[in-house]
Formats: C-alpha cells, structure tokens, sequence
C-alpha cells in the first residue's frame, strides 16, 4: 500500500496515523501468486483503490499456511459489483449474505478452482480501513493489505492491533 493513500486516523486517538500500523509483510509474494487474489485484483484495475484483503487469508499466509480456499475482501466502494464481477470470472455464485452489512459472498464449487473457494465481499465499516480492522472479532483477523500495494510491490500488512504477532506466537485474543 502506498503510504500517501492511508490518510484515515484511528478512532479515539486523534492525530494517530494509519501509517502507524503498517508493518513489512515479505510474505506478499505468495499473495501475488495466489489465482484467486490475482483474479479480484484484475476485476478492479491495476490500481485497485480501496480494495483490501483481510483477515484469515493474510493471517494463513503471515504463518506458512495457504490462505485459500476462504477470502475475505474490504471494499470502498461497490460491494455488489465487485461481488457479480468475481462471481461471473469464477463461474460461481453470488448472494447478499447480511442484509444491514450489505456483505455479499461468492461460493464457486470444486472443479471451477482447484478445491473450491468462498469469498466474502464487505463495506469498509467507521471511517476506513484501520477502523474496520480494528473492530473485527480477534487480533489474528484484524490484518489487511491493499490489493493496489500488493500488486505495485509495495505491500505492507495494515496491523493495527499487532494481529500478525499473535498468530506467530499461536495466540488468540
């Protein structure tokens, strides 16, 4: 991610960059080489603003674990879109998961990618996206990365609450 693009603050801490939060993540080859991640990234153009992969996938891969076959997806923008669009290149389905998040999630079954995938697209919730990491349920899921970083080689993980520390040392909290 480049940095002139985290201008959001963390809430409650005024004048605390998002820049902050952002620690090296050499593991973001494996994420450019990923079918999946490379395909989302094609849908939205090389720039891919504000679209971030999150969770579980960066936490797999930050630990030596594949980050398929679930991809979790944070949108600044439309949701829906973004979620017909993956649908149609990975010949899957997609459905409105939550109604008041306006989450959608994509299922492609086995055969269409090697084993089978499921993708969640969301909203960027609060007021951007080390707010939306920071609400989510544990540290170890509270990790991003900008797909426009990823793929301009610049990638750093978004961390702010030191996520990708607790799932080296196995810690869930």
């Amino acid at each position: 991610m480049r940095k002139d693009d985290m201008k959001d603050t963390v809430k409650g801490r005024k004048g605390i960059s998002a820049l902050a939060f952002l620690r090296p993540f050499p593991q973001a080859a494996v994420l450019r080489e990923d079918a999946v991640i490379k395909g989302v990234a094609r849908l939205v153009g090389p720039d891919a603003p504000g679209v971030y992969l999150v969770g579980g996938a960066v936490r797999n891969v930050s630990i030596g674990v594949p980050p398929a076959p679930d991809y979790d997806f944070a949108i600044e923008g439309d949701v829906m879109k973004l979620a017909r669009g993956a649908a149609r290149r990975f010949k899957g389905t997609a459905f409105l998961l939550d109604k008041e998040t306006l989450a959608y999630r994509v299922v492609v079954k086995p055969g269409r990618t090697r084993h089978g995938v499921v993708l969640d697209f969301s909203p960027v919730k609060g007021g951007g996206i080390t707010e939306d990491l920071r609400a989510r349920d544990f540290t170890v899921n509270a990790v991003g990365v900008s797909l426009a970083g990823l793929f301009a080689g610049e990638a750093s993980a978004i961390d702010p609450a030191r996520g990708l520390e607790d799932a080296k040392k196995r810690v869930l909290r």
